[in-house]
Parts: structure tokens; sequence; C-alpha cells
């Protein structure tokens, strides 16, 4: 367990161009300050609804952008709209009215099965440690690709009710998932960072049990993994010229040693 966190807090990201170049100012200046790796399909299909996903930020920035994933789709998935908002952390409302999100130039984008879309830029000014929810309205029937273990909660609209991408009072959202859908990266464009830091593992790395709190207590959404102590003290101890923002790729379950079998 001490090797693979000691190899994970050494990695260096894998990102979009641009992304990786310490440093960098203007359009270059992007990282991932956020990240959830896909590692299955969710066991319930979307049926033309919305989700809204929660994502906490390692480092902020002046603007962000979103990586939506299909890697383990068998269909083409069409986003209809996309926005991003504060958010408390607490529900599925939003601090504000959502921004909207293009691809291209274009509210709707179809990802094509085992594919992946970067969204254009939307100009949302963020900080360390905030909390930013990201809305997708999906059209059709179609199975997402998922993060299990969020350690925090997760909204849907219900079957059928299409696009409330832009509601903030988020009474739309009455439905719950303790995964990540969709979603599986933010960026964010932050000339002053020196890059990004993807901490990669099995369970010590994804987080179990870090919202455990006794017998029958639990802190979903508390942000309690080693990863999101790291980041904290990145910010709390480093001048702003030297810190890197934190994406944790970890999946529980997960193993590289070759006599162990394979997920």
């Amino acid at each position: 367990m001490v090797s693979s966190v000691l190899a994970a807090s050494a990695s260096t990201a894998a990102a979009p161009a641009g992304t990786e170049q310490a440093g960098r100012t203007g359009s270059d200046a992007w990282f991932t300050s956020w990240a959830a790796s896909q590692q299955n399909l969710a066991p319930t299909p979307l049926r033309d609804q919305s989700v809204r996903m929660i994502t906490h930020l390692s480092q902020g920035g002046d603007a962000v952008r979103i990586r939506v994933q299909n890697t383990f789709g068998r269909t083409p998935l069409t986003v209809d709209a996309a926005t991003v908002a504060p958010s408390s952390g607490q529900d599925a409302s939003t601090e504000g009215r959502p921004r909207p999100v293009t691809f291209d130039g274009r509210r709707q984008v179809v990802v094509p099965a085992g594919g992946e879309v970067w969204s254009d830029t939307a100009a949302l000014r963020t900080g360390a440690q905030d909390d930013v929810a990201v809305s997708l309205s999906v059209s059709g029937t179609v199975t997402p690709g998922r993060h299990e273990s969020a350690f925090r909660t997760n909204y849907l609209t219900a079957p059928g009710t299409g696009d409330h991408t832009d509601d903030a009072d988020g009474t739309a959202y009455t439905e719950n998932t303790g995964s990540t859908l969709l979603v599986s990266a933010v960026d964010v464009h932050n000339p002053r960072l020196r890059g990004s830091l993807v901490a990669y593992g099995s369970s010590v790395v994804d987080g179990t049990g870090s919202t455990n709190c006794g017998p029958d207590c639990s802190r979903p959404g508390a942000d309690l993994r080693w990863t999101d102590d790291l980041a904290r003290r990145i910010t709390s101890e480093l001048p702003a010229a030297r810190r890197v923002a934190v994406a944790n790729a970890g999946i529980g379950g997960t193993t590289s040693a070759a006599t162990c079998g394979h997920r």
C-alpha cells in the first residue's frame, strides 16, 4: 500500500495538449484539477433526463472545461446541453445561474461509442477546494459510463424529464447516485500553476473508507481522501507560483500486479 501511494504521489499529469508544461501562459495554461476514472457501465440507463455531478477542484482558475467520456459505451451518447456552476456541495442546487458549456461552439455533442470529448472554454472563476456542479442533459436511452464510488451524492432528474441543466434550484433533481456518471475530468485555466499531479492505484487512492466516521456514521462529500489532504496542503503551504493541481485517477479493486486477477 505504501509503494502504491508513493508511486501515485510522484506521478505527473497525462492531460490534453497544453496541460503538461508548467508555467505556460494564455490558451495553453490548462491543468486537470479534478478527475474520476471511468471503470464500467452504470446498471441503469439514462432516458431523456439530466444528471448533475458535483466535482471538487484541487486548484482554481479563471475558466474551466470538462471531459465527457463514453469509453465503455456500446452506442453513441448524445448530450443536448451542458452547464457548469458553483455548488455548495450539499445538494443539487447551484450558487447562481449555471453557465452554458459548448462543444466546438455547439450546445449539442455526440460522443461516439468508446470515445470522449472535451468542451470549449467556459468562463467560470473558481478557487482551490471549490465545488462545481457539472450538469448534462442526455437524450434517448443510453447506458452511461461511470466511476463507481464518488464518495459523495450526485443527482439525476426523473426519466423523461429532459433538459434541466439551466436549473439553479435543483428541485427537478429528484434522484441520486453514489457514482459519478459521464464526467471524468475538469480542467482549470490558471497560468500560475506548475502542472497537474495524477494519483493512480486501487482503493487506497480511490478513497475507500474516507467517508467513515464510526458505526452507522458516514460523511459523503467531506473530501477526506489522502489526495484531498495533499491538495489542501499544497494550497496552504506553497506559494501560488509553486502549486500544482491534484487529480485522483484511482479505481478501487484494480491491481497492476501480474500475479493478481484483473477486473
